[in-house]
């Protein structure tokens, strides 16, 4: 692990800021079937999720998030690949 360099001031150099938003996969999942009548693939979740990204990260100015830089993690903080 890295060793975190600190400033004269004893600030870190760097500081990370996130938000974190947790989509209930289970949930999705039965409001689609529940809505189109079908059972969502993988896409289809994926797919709402990130719609409901850009609009959850979005500012109230109407700039949106690029969905490009957005990491999808599990509870765990493992990286969701799709």
């Amino acid at each position: 692990m890295a060793t975190t360099k600190l400033l004269p001031n004893g600030l870190p150099e760097y500081i990370v800021a996130t938000r974190k938003i947790t989509y209930d996969v289970r949930e999705i999942m039965q409001s689609y079937k529940d809505v189109w009548g079908d059972t969502p693939n993988a896409h289809d979740v994926i797919s709402l999720i990130s719609d409901w990204v850009i609009e959850d990260l979005s500012c109230g100015w109407g700039h949106t998030t690029d969905i490009d830089n957005i990491n999808f993690t599990d509870i765990h903080g493992n990286e969701v690949h799709f």
